[in-house]
């Protein structure tokens, strides 16, 4: 699944495209087809199934449908551009993702579920954190997200936010962001003060004897990299019952990997 899933990277359809009809593969010898059929009108096509949806496309901003897995099940899905915000800075997206069993499109229930389109701007899957990417600029905040994968592995849950006001016109890092982190039910799980040069960083200690780093927020992703009782670990990520982290070792050695967030304080 993971070598289907890396020959089919992000797909763009741009506003010209849409408006003749484009079909894409959503896995090698399945295809799908996206038309943009009048003024804030798509049809999205698979088989003899159709969804019919709102959305819109605009020449003059460079707005794009966006086609990729975006939640990480070796299918591609869309990214449907809705509106868009800032003079083409943001654009906003309805997501459909594809249901393999049944063979149809299901709109996300994520979306449906947030009344602010925000954290659905700018869109970009990564395969490595298995999280999607958002940003969207709004007056001279720029707000970045990350989106995780629900516990049934089938939609999208606002994961973590992040906030920054400072130097608006310079590339921001993620260390640049005051972040909040999040639930699949939207409970907030930890927040991290803004952090810059010379203030303090989000130091934990770790409670068990010996705690291997995982590569990936799960268990059967152990590393050979540990980690022992009293040492400082930097948070950088939290999800529900793993944590993201980075620790330096001796000789100012890195390593960065997820532990379990029971094991450390």
């Amino acid at each position: 699944m993971l070598l289907t899933l890396l020959a089919l990277p992000l797909l763009q359809l741009d506003c010209a495209a849409l408006r003749r009809g484009s079909t894409f593969e959503l896995r090698p010898g399945v295809s799908a087809t996206l038309r943009q059929t009048g003024n804030e009108r798509f049809t999205l096509s698979i088989r003899s199934h159709t969804v019919r949806a709102s959305g819109d496309c605009n020449l003059n901003f460079g707005m794009n449908a966006l086609v990729a897995d975006f939640n990480f099940d070796g299918w591609r899905d869309v990214a449907m551009p809705t509106s868009t915000g800032y003079g083409g800075v943001n654009t906003f997206y309805e997501l459909y993702f594809y249901r393999p069993q049944s063979r149809t499109f299901q709109k996300s229930r994520y979306t449906d579920a947030l009344k602010s389109t925000d954290t659905r701007a700018n869109l970009s899957p990564d395969l490595t954190t298995r999280t999607v990417d958002g940003s969207y600029k709004s007056g001279p905040v720029y707000v970045a997200v990350n989106l995780c994968p629900t516990p049934d592995g089938l939609d999208l849950y606002m994961c973590r936010r992040g906030e920054q006001s400072q130097n608006p016109d310079l590339a921001l890092a993620a260390a640049d962001y005051d972040w909040t982190w999040f639930g699949p039910t939207g409970a907030e799980l930890a927040d991290r003060p803004l952090r810059r040069r010379g203030e303090n960083r989000s130091l934990w200690t770790v409670a068990s004897a010996r705690l291997n780093l995982h590569t990936r927020p799960a268990l059967d992703s152990k590393s050979a990299a540990y980690v022992i009782r009293g040492d400082l670990v930097e948070v950088l990520e939290l999800r529900p019952g793993w944590a993201h982290v980075t620790y330096t070792g001796k000789g100012d050695r890195m390593f960065s990997g997820w532990v379990q967030r029971s094991s450390i304080r």
